[in-house]
């Protein structure tokens, strides 16, 4: 799908921006039913193909379960068989279904397609002539059935079985009683023959104008859904070739292993057992060692069984005593120091106390002692 619009963007980039848009947005909306309307035929398509393909909404895994007491029981086996028949009858109704409903989109997307294509047709011709509304006015559903007409060809191939109906559509579509008579039915050859020279040439402007309109419709409509069918069938060839690479080259390998192994001379009967016994020796002594070291374990739990509790306990309240013994101990230690280091901090700071009246004092009595100075 993206080469297809890639093919269109490229055909409409050389045109007027506007007309441009105009043109890709057509093409992409028919685009899109046409793929629509393609993946569907090939769901079908895989249908008739494959009697017993089912589809993935249909693949139903059902069984019938139970104990092992009764799993070889003949009732049970004939009631699993029963479900099996089942459960396959009602996948197989599912498939019917499915490829019922297929086939109606099939149709209703055809459908819808030719519809859009008369639309979008008419559009795209409006299009074109759009710029020279100004100097030439166009009856479009005319050119569109000479359009029709000249390329009657090119169009049925594209349309395949569903020419008919886009004519029916078209009129339909647009509200005509019935389609306007066409400007030419065919373009002048450039060797015209005697009949052709007793017929009126058509003006310039049709000569000019249809082959340019042509050739815009068959890159906006046509050409993309033919690169789409080219990239598909490219894919499809592609895994085929990829499943058949896979298939010859997995198979080739699986026979050359199986020659190798045949290709092998039988060993001596002598060399396997001594191989054999080697390694039953070597996993017995191994056997001996763990056996050898749970035993050990055993006899230590045990005796750890059989030891008499009170000792143990006395041992562990005793144990708990002197931890305790030792808090209080950290504790009064810890309690002296803070009460010493109170005890200094006091002392120092009734010296510092003492020191300052000291030297108040002295102050006060030099003052007294000093000589009164008259005037």
């Amino acid at each position: 799908m993206a080469a297809a619009k890639e093919s269109l963007r490229t055909s409409v980039a050389s045109l007027q921006p506007e007309v441009a848009t105009i043109l890709f947005r057509l093409g992409s909306e028919y685009l899109l039913f046409l793929q629509k309307t393609h993946s569907r035929q090939r769901q079908v398509k895989k249908f008739a193909d494959d009697d017993e393909y089912i589809p993935k909404s249909a693949r139903v895994k059902f069984a019938l379960k139970c104990s092992k007491l009764v799993e070889q029981e003949t009732e049970y086996l004939t009631l699993a068989a029963d479900t099996t028949t089942i459960v396959d009858t009602f996948k197989q109704d599912l498939r019917g279904k499915v490829l019922a409903v297929t086939k109606l989109e099939v149709v209703a997307f055809q459908n819808q397609s030719v519809n859009t294509f008369a639309s979008h047709l008419r559009m795209a011709v409006k299009t074109c002539f759009a710029c020279e509304s100004s100097t030439r006015t166009v009856d479009v559903d005319k050119f569109v059935n000479t359009l029709l007409t000249v390329y009657h060809d090119n169009i049925v191939l594209h349309l395949e079985d569903a020419s008919a109906e886009f004519r029916t559509a078209y009129k339909h579509i647009h509200t005509l009683s019935d389609s306007p008579p066409p400007f030419v039915t065919k373009l002048p050859s450039s060797t015209p023959s005697d009949n052709e020279q007793t017929i009126t040439s058509p003006p310039a402007w049709l000569l000019q104008q249809l082959p340019r309109v042509w050739r815009i419709t068959d890159q906006v409509f046509f050409q993309p859904w033919t690169v789409y069918l080219d990239v598909v069938t490219r894919n499809d060839t592609s895994l085929a070739l990829q499943r058949l690479n896979e298939e010859f080259f997995n198979t080739k390998v699986t026979d050359d292993t199986a020659l190798l192994i045949d290709a092998e001379p039988p060993a001596d009967p002598q060399l396997l057992n001594d191989i054999i016994t080697a390694k039953v020796s070597a996993a017995t002594k191994k056997m001996s060692i763990e056996i050898t070291a749970l035993k050990r374990n055993i006899a230590t739990q045990q005796k750890n069984l059989n030891r008499d509790p009170s000792g143990a306990s006395k041992k562990k309240l005793g144990k708990q005593k002197g931890e305790k013994k030792a808090a209080e101990k950290s504790n009064d230690s810890t309690y002296g120091k803070k009460k010493t280091k109170k005890k200094k901090k006091s002392t120092s700071t009734s010296t510092k106390s003492s020191t300052r009246r000291n030297s108040t004092s002295n102050s006060r009595r030099g003052r007294s002692n000093s000589p009164v100075r008259r005037n």
